[in-house]
């Protein structure tokens, strides 16, 4: 019986399994692969219920840029819910890009429109502050 997917975790959107030959980078190994999957519980162990215990909500002022990456078919993090708590905060420069086919893990799933995004989107801002290479 096949392992049933997991609903959190890096499982690319519209992939039915984590083979190597259906992953996002089929350079991997099984091995490789086994240890995204240590880091990823060690991180959660560590993390997790800090991160749980944030309530976003309350942050409705910010004194940096804001920009978000979110991928539409998120179930790790609700990207519905980050897009409203978006226009509801205040920053100096808000820019929301949305990777319609992706799901939590945008960089790996879309990693051209990442690149294009943060040249689009990011680079500006560092370059306002000077914090770009020559």
């Amino acid at each position: 019986m096949a392992e049933p997917l997991r609903r959190h975790g890096p499982q690319p959107h519209g992939r039915r399994s984590r083979s190597q030959s259906d992953r996002a980078i089929p350079e991997y190994t099984d091995a490789d692969v086994a240890r995204v999957w240590e880091a990823s519980n060690f991180s959660e162990e560590k993390l997790l219920a800090y991160v749980l215990a944030q309530d976003m909500s309350r942050i409705r002022q910010l004194d940096c840029p804001l920009l978000l990456f979110l991928g539409r078919h998120d179930v790790n993090v609700s990207s519905e819910v980050a897009a409203e708590w978006f226009e509801e905060v205040q920053a100096p420069h808000k820019q929301l890009v949305w990777f319609e086919h992706s799901a939590h893990e945008v960089m790996n799933e879309e990693p051209g429109k990442t690149l294009v995004s943060l040249v689009q989107y990011a680079r500006p801002l560092a370059e306002r502050v000077g914090d770009v290479p020559e």
